[in-house]
């Protein structure tokens, strides 16, 4: 069957980790051999085995020993309150991600780069005009700056978790008075989107996070020190194998959004749109979605997902499958979905 028990307010935590198991690139990876030795008392463990039984031997179960880690290891949890699947995804990502570089066999360690200062976090780069930027990308020094970010936020090192998972933002702050703009690189494990009034689709609401802002709330330029209106903008950087992506329904604990979204079954990034390399388009297809039923704090998660070509609702323990044209209109009107998954072709 490969169900989950709920045990007790659990079904982001089973809808998780029934979006996960259904991964092919990220199951094989947790049930390869690279992670054969990590610790049975970790999250990555404990998710390991529970794959192992779903996926290899098709039974359903009680997931109690990753729940009472779960409580142990994330203590921003508290037991019998419902948890944020979004929130769920963020803070499990990096646990296993710790879990994962305390074995000197699962992750490889980055070579050391000497930097010159000037690869300084708050560096600013001037940059007048669109041939300007695009001097700047294809220079060494914006390079250099995120591969200093990079290391220094993973701790000088990388597995293929992260390979898979984390993407960056190139974030961009520019003063309107004298156009010194500051270039500062963050990572991502999720893209967190704003429902829009009109067209609520996945690539409209990725347009609409990714749109220029002008700010003007206090903010003072390091340059001609003034307090002056300033232009925000989101560039992507680089982008990962596997995209979460969390509409942002919840304005607080007891109001929802409702409202219906199409959501893509594919997404293009086209060549020029991926910083990192700007040469290639980044296609994906639509995985999985997590579902929320009723409002934070006393609804209901279950996820849909592509499993072995076929779609397959998974509520707790019970399962479904779901016929091609159920899933087409589920696409098409969608009011429930909370967290998307795409991943690459």
């Amino acid at each position: 069957m490969q169900g989950l028990a709920n045990l007790g307010a659990t079904c982001a935590v089973n809808s998780l980790i029934q979006i996960i198991t259904r991964e092919p690139i990220l199951r094989n990876y947790i049930l390869s051999d690279t992670l054969k030795n990590i610790n049975d008392d970790t999250l990555l463990g404990n998710l390991r085995e529970i794959i192992d039984l779903m996926y290899n031997k098709n039974v359903s179960l009680s997931p109690n020993k990753f729940i009472e880690n779960l409580y142990k290891h994330l203590t921003i949890f508290q037991r019998g309150e419902q948890i944020d699947i979004g929130e769920l995804w963020i803070f499990l990502y990096d646990k296993i991600q710790d879990e994962i570089n305390t074995s000197d066999k699962c992750y490889k360690k980055l070579s050391n780069i000497n930097h010159t200062n000037e690869i300084d976090i708050s560096d600013g780069i001037i940059c007048n005009n669109k041939k300007d930027f695009k001097n700047i990308l294809t220079g060494d020094r914006i390079r250099n700056k995120y591969d200093y970010v990079m290391r220094k936020f993973n701790n000088n090192k990388i597995s293929m978790w992260t390979e898979m998972l984390q993407g960056f933002y190139l974030n961009i702050i520019k003063c309107n008075e004298c156009n010194n703009s500051l270039y500062n690189f963050e990572p991502f494990t999720s893209i967190q989107l704003d429902i829009i009034d009109t067209d609520s689709s996945i690539t409209s609401m990725i347009k609409n996070f990714l749109k220029e802002e002008t700010r003007c709330d206090g903010w003072k330029c390091d340059k001609c020190n003034k307090n002056t209106e300033y232009t925000k903008t989101i560039k992507i950087w680089k982008l990962p194998n596997i995209l979460f992506l969390i509409v942002k329904r919840f304005k607080d604990v007891n109001i929802k959004n409702n409202s219906k979204i199409f959501i893509n079954k594919k997404l293009c990034f086209k060549s020029g749109s991926v910083l990192e390399d700007t040469t290639i388009d980044k296609n994906y297809s639509i995985s999985s979605l997590g579902l929320h039923y009723g409002i934070l704090n006393g609804g209901h998660y279950c996820s849909l997902c592509k499993s072995d070509n076929k779609i397959l609702l998974y509520d707790d323990l019970n399962i479904k499958e779901i016929s091609e044209d159920a899933f087409e209109n589920n696409l098409s009107a969608n009011r429930d979905a909370y967290m998307i998954v795409y991943n690459s072709q």
